[in-house]
């Protein structure tokens, strides 16, 4: 067990602005923020066939960490359709973005593409890793501010969380305060135990670079 999973634990959950399916009302899309892991179009494909949306709005070039994908598949976007089709979502239901490396991009390119495909979605859910929903709905906030945003998530294994992970949830967290500053996000108040746990992940396991 990480010996700091109380505060990792606080970080995760409060970064993890979601809710649960039974809550989640009927929108007009459900928005897949791209990434290298098959969990979220997966989740996405579950929210799919609940009924929840009629259309599914995927997006992703190749992130900033240029994390290596699924042989055969140049973009995060082509690697999500792919997963949605072998989870039963037809094509014709699918709206795929492939030019956006990171968070904005995937709203603003996200967005473009619906419209260009006839659609002004004015409700979402939003479905990416667990820990980067807070930062992608408060992208929504900023950007789109009369869109209705849903948080979804899948469950994530603590039994994998490291120092290396830990410090991810860390940085995460320092990046809603400079995202807010360059005017990306709408700004968020941390709360005080978040900021505590934060510290002493760091006071405990400084950067050794």
């Amino acid at each position: 067990m990480y010996p700091l999973i109380n505060e990792a634990r606080e970080i995760a959950t409060w970064l993890t602005d979601a809710i649960p399916e039974k809550k989640l009302p009927r929108v007009d899309a459900i928005f897949a923020f791209g990434h290298n892991l098959a969990r979220t179009p997966e989740h996405a494909s579950y929210l799919y066939h609940l009924g929840l949306a009629p259309s599914v709005i995927v997006t992703g070039h190749i992130g900033v960490r240029k994390t290596p994908l699924p042989a055969g598949f140049k973009t995060q976007g082509e690697f999500f359709v792919d997963v949605l089709n072998k989870n039963g979502v037809p094509k014709s239901r699918i709206i795929v973005e492939k030019q956006s490396t990171n968070t904005l991009e995937n709203v603003i390119f996200g967005m473009r593409a619906a419209k260009e495909a006839g659609l002004s979605p004015l409700s979402l859910i939003l479905c990416a890793v667990p820990v980067h929903l807070r930062r992608c709905r408060l992208t929504f906030l900023k950007q789109f501010p009369h869109v209705i945003t849903y948080g979804s998530a899948f469950s994530w294994d603590e039994t994998k969380l490291n120092d290396c992970l830990a410090w991810r949830l860390v940085d995460e967290v320092n990046r809603l305060v400079t995202y807010a500053d360059k005017g990306d996000i709408t700004p968020i108040q941390i709360p005080e135990a978040v900021a505590e746990a934060c510290a002493t992940i760091i006071q405990n396991y400084p950067p050794t670079t």
